[in-house]
């Protein structure tokens, strides 16, 4: 089939016309009439191919296309993620469950220039990829892994993880140092055990013993690389190592993705 479609097949006609006949009505119209069902059977196949071909079939037309390669549309309604899923589809049927085909089917289901795919190869007949980059929902990811079980060859086994939270909201450690030595109640100083995290800023507010019964809150006016300079003194008595977190550095713990503010959760593995 040619690359693009010819709207000019009188026109083209008309113009081979000898110089002897051109002009004359009769023969121009009888040339017309000949040629015009040529311009309309290529309008129409044109039309046919448009409305089957995956990259400009719209509604019903693509819904047609993907039951023609077994993508079913139960659920989608958008036509550019529908299109994405058909051309997927298109992978799988012609996939010989090598890496390639992995990766080509995870790229067609995400269509995510951000995303990267790293394949960690497990026991024989297995294997994880690795999602990262960016974030993946979960109703995403449940597309892309029975995608992906149609891709490998039956009996291997691959499992999928992907992160439905950013890397700010999952799960962190909140900035932390440690007392060096013991310090009494009055101390005007903390003085840490080793470097004081770079997340510390010049001046704040910290928990110390954070959890227990003598856990305080105070102000700090300054610090050095191991020492903040408080606002006032300690109230209670901390023990060698008694730990030291900012006021508002909340570690993001397992599973909380509901008030990210308090937690965040882990990346999803899905088998």
């Amino acid at each position: 089939m040619a690359t693009e479609q010819n709207t000019t097949h009188v026109l083209q006609a008309l113009d081979k016309l000898p110089i002897a006949h051109r002009g004359k009505t009769n023969i121009a119209h009888f040339l017309t009439a000949l040629v015009t069902p040529i311009q309309e059977v290529e309008n129409a196949l044109w039309q046919l191919y448009a409305e089957r071909n995956v990259d400009t079939a719209i509604g019903a037309q693509l819904t047609l296309v993907g039951k023609i390669v077994g993508q079913s549309r139960e659920g989608v309604t958008d036509d550019d993620i529908f299109r994405r899923y058909v051309r997927a589809r298109i992978s799988v049927n012609r996939s010989k469950g090598t890496l390639s085909n992995v990766f080509t089917v995870a790229d067609l289901v995400l269509d995510d220039e951000s995303l990267s795919l790293i394949w960690d190869p497990g026991v024989v007949a297995a294997g994880h990829l690795r999602v990262q980059g960016g974030t993946v929902t979960d109703a995403l990811a449940e597309v892309l892994i029975g995608f992906l079980r149609d891709t490998v060859a039956s009996g291997v086994r691959i499992v999928t993880i992907t992160q439905a939270v950013a890397d700010s909201d999952s799960f962190i450690f909140p900035l932390f140092c440690q007392l060096d030595g013991s310090h009494s109640s009055g101390s005007g100083t903390l003085t840490a055990n080793a470097t004081i995290p770079t997340g510390f800023p010049a001046s704040g507010t910290l928990i110390v013993d954070s959890g227990l019964a003598v856990k305080e809150s105070i102000d700090y006016t300054s610090r050095t690389s191991t020492e903040f300079t408080l606002d006032g003194t300690t109230a209670e008595d901390h023990s060698d190592l008694a730990g030291i977190t900012l006021d508002d550095a909340v570690g993001k713990g397992f599973s909380d993705n509901v008030t990210t503010s308090l937690g965040g959760q882990l990346a999803n593995a899905k088998d």
